[in-house]
């Protein structure tokens, strides 16, 4: 196998290169969630706060709503890049590989960890998801619980 000439691979350039491009996109959608985590993260406290100074049943519920969207948030903030490549083990293994093959077993390479990093991203927009939703409750709680309080302190 080692003395068979490497087949000739014309476009493995242009196709490089379009990875490239795709990859720096992920990247940038994954700044992107790390950013909606942390701001879903700093909403929750923010109503995890408010609730605090009552204590009846709706508050509870939405302090508690507020505390496990947070955990959801935290859960979107784990980190999504693989390991990436081993630069040593590239340099001693492709040194003296013909170029086309060093070139095309690192695009597979790369391509790979592109869907590994893909699927890490979705599961960090499930937990975006859940973050919000959960939010979404705890403000209903909040808000239904102020209300009860003003509704119920004008019966009074």
């Amino acid at each position: 196998m080692a003395d068979e000439a490497p087949v000739a691979l014309p476009s493995l350039d242009i196709v490089r290169a379009e990875v490239d491009a795709v990859i720096a996109e992920q990247d940038r959608r994954g700044s992107s969630f790390d950013s909606k985590a942390g701001f879903l993260l700093g909403i929750s406290g923010v109503l995890i706060g408010l609730a605090s100074r009552h204590a009846d049943a709706l508050r509870i519920a939405g302090q508690l709503a507020a505390a496990v969207a947070a955990a959801a948030a935290i859960g979107a903030m784990v980190p999504r890049t693989t390991a990436g490549l081993d630069l040593r083990a590239i340099r001693n293994g492709y040194l003296t590989t013909e170029v086309v093959v060093a070139k095309q077993r690192l695009l597979d390479t790369r391509i790979h960890l592109y869907e590994r990093d893909e699927e890490r991203l979705s599961r960090k927009v499930r937990w975006i998801k859940v973050s919000v939703m959960l939010l979404a409750v705890a403000v209903a709680l909040l808000v239904t619980g102020t209300i009860a309080d003003v509704w119920l302190g004008e019966a009074r």
